[in-house]
């Protein structure tokens, strides 16, 4: 029942199901692989994961499984981001970026019902006409490379 209400109960039930079930099954996965590093028989990581998982693992394995599942309930109460990244969430340009990028305001100046009018643009430079280098006017069919 309980895993039914993970999937289509309500919100509040899902976040801490989520917090105590994904920390549970970390902190079990994490037991297992201590089993299978420390494990003299030479175990697979199978076989140390059934013995966590059945309930035969040391003190030590079941300790970690509760501090991780103690953590992660805790983490999710305080919302506490631990994280390996780093994520910008906001970006703040300085003047000298902004007004490159921000040509006009974006909200008219004046009364509300004005209307906006954007700035004047400006003309790019026009380069002077080369004169033709061998004087034959440049047309069709008369170039040296015909």
């Amino acid at each position: 029942m309980l895993g039914v209400l993970g999937v289509g109960g309500p919100l509040t039930y899902l976040h801490v199901y989520k917090a105590v079930v994904g920390s549970a099954v970390g902190g079990l996965l994490l037991s297992s692989c201590l089993d299978y590093i420390t494990s003299i028989e030479g175990n697979t990581w199978f076989a140390s994961a059934s013995v966590v998982f059945s309930g035969n693992g040391t003190f030590l394995e079941y300790l970690i499984c509760f501090l991780a599942v103690v953590g992660g309930v805790l983490r999710w109460y305080y919302a506490w981001e631990w994280v390996l990244y780093a994520v910008v969430d906001d970006m703040y340009m300085s003047r000298p970026i902004a007004d490159a990028y921000i040509k006009a305001p974006l909200l008219p100046k004046g009364k509300q019902g004005s209307k906006y009018e954007p700035p004047p643009r400006e003309e790019p430079a026009t380069p002077a006409k080369a004169a033709p280098r061998d004087g034959a006017g440049g047309g069709a069919g008369g170039g040296a490379g015909d």
